[in-house]
């Protein structure tokens, strides 16, 4: 049985790529005046993932086993709730509307909100547990073609 890879240094590459891609994206929609939407942060989630899906078969020469996969998506999953309260955070204190923004978030639901980011979640988590699983496997094929492992 391989030895469990400590995974650390794979969540906190996540998570500062994943900042990185955001906020890239963010003035780069801003410059061209389009608004951002939920397939953007998803794209950013996705290319976080396997880029260090991508690290990881590096340093291993090998995939994630099950156990890792799931465990480097659980952490993936609360980096990037970490990440999107930090933008928010953010946004609220150097943004005039947060009045606004927070009665808006006041005039919905409690349960609605919640039900929101458990779906939001476990979608985040196939779409991170897919990255870590079936993609980081073909990547490593793709290494082993090429002869770099």
């Amino acid at each position: 049985m391989e030895d469990q890879v400590k995974l650390g240094k794979y969540a906190v590459r996540f998570g500062v790529i994943y900042l990185l891609l955001l906020v890239g994206m963010a003035i780069v929609l801003s410059i061209l005046e389009i608004n951002s939407n939920s397939g953007a942060t998803m794209g950013a989630l996705m290319g976080s993932a396997m880029a260090t899906a991508i690290k990881f078969v590096q340093d291993n020469k090998r995939p994630p086993t099950k156990s890792e996969k799931n465990r480097l998506a659980l952490i993936s999953l609360l980096a990037s709730r970490i990440v999107s309260l930090l933008l928010i955070s953010i946004l609220l204190l150097a943004g005039s509307q947060d009045a606004e923004i927070l009665e808006s978030i006041k005039s919905v639901n409690l349960m609605i909100i919640i039900a929101i980011v458990v779906v939001l979640s476990l979608i985040y988590f196939l779409a991170l547990s897919f990255s870590y699983g079936y993609l980081a496997k073909k990547q490593y094929e793709g290494m082993l073609k090429q002869g770099k492992t």
